[in-house]
């Protein structure tokens, strides 16, 4: 289960899991929070459980009990929860649901969420067998807030080879030319456009030979090109 089937990590990795899973060894019964996303094209019949406005208000309960109904009509036998919503929604629907085996997900830091959300989610990760982190960094977060390390194990993000060809460069190499990048979506404030491009301000005086590159996409493009140009690395 995953939040939404937006163009984020998480995402592009359930995407790759349920893709990757051999359908001889597994039966797969997906569902997701938000059915939106250009993703969804994978997902077209895929089950949504809406949280509505709160964790724990009529929408949520309601998702929850139909949520555990799911489960059982299906005889699922193992549940993953993917993101911090479906953390939160699925894990402990789950556990109460009698599916044998549940596991969770952490992604991030921790950084990116509310100290009550964080606390939120440590305790319906009590409800797991094991919680998927992607980093030992990310594992040693939930450790600090209160998770035993032995329900925690850490398994780096996944790719297919094909993600290891040789495809043409976006931007050839130029001799002579140092290029400094940033890879994210452009959708939060969090992601730290801002602080690049006033890294990008500091570097420009001092060096003829750096290039700086933005790669990425969402509502806050047009704000991006807004800072270069507060910066006046424009031309770099």
């Amino acid at each position: 289960m995953v939040n939404s089937l937006e163009t984020g990590g998480s995402e592009r990795q359930f995407l790759s899991l349920t893709q990757a899973l051999n359908r001889e060894d597994f039966r797969l019964h997906l569902g997701c929070i938000h059915r939106v996303g250009p993703l969804l094209k994978h997902f077209e019949n895929i089950p949504e459980f809406r949280l509505g406005g709160t964790l724990f208000g009529p929408r949520s309960i309601r998702s929850r009990f139909r949520l555990a109904a799911h489960l059982r009509q299906r005889k699922i036998q193992i549940a993953h929860a993917f993101d911090f919503y479906t953390n939160i929604l699925l894990a402990p629907t789950a556990r109460a649901a009698g599916v044998p085996v549940v596991i969770g997900s952490h992604r991030q830091l921790g950084d990116l969420l509310t100290k009550a959300q964080f606390v939120a989610q440590v305790f319906a990760l009590q409800c797991c067998d094991q919680v998927i982190c992607n980093s030992r960094a990310a594992a040693d977060a939930l450790v600090e807030g209160g998770l035993s390390r032995h329900r925690i194990a850490v398994i780096g993000n996944g790719l297919p080879i094909s993600a290891f060809s040789n495809p043409d460069p976006a931007l050839p190499r130029q001799p002579g030319l140092r290029r400094v990048g940033m890879i994210a979506r452009m959708n939060h404030e969090y992601k730290g456009h801002e602080q690049f491009l006033r890294m990008a301000a500091m570097l420009v005086a001092g060096f003829d030979d750096l290039e700086f590159v933005l790669a990425g996409d969402g509502p806050l493009r047009s704000k991006a090109g807004a800072g270069a140009r507060r910066a006046g690395a424009c031309e770099r």
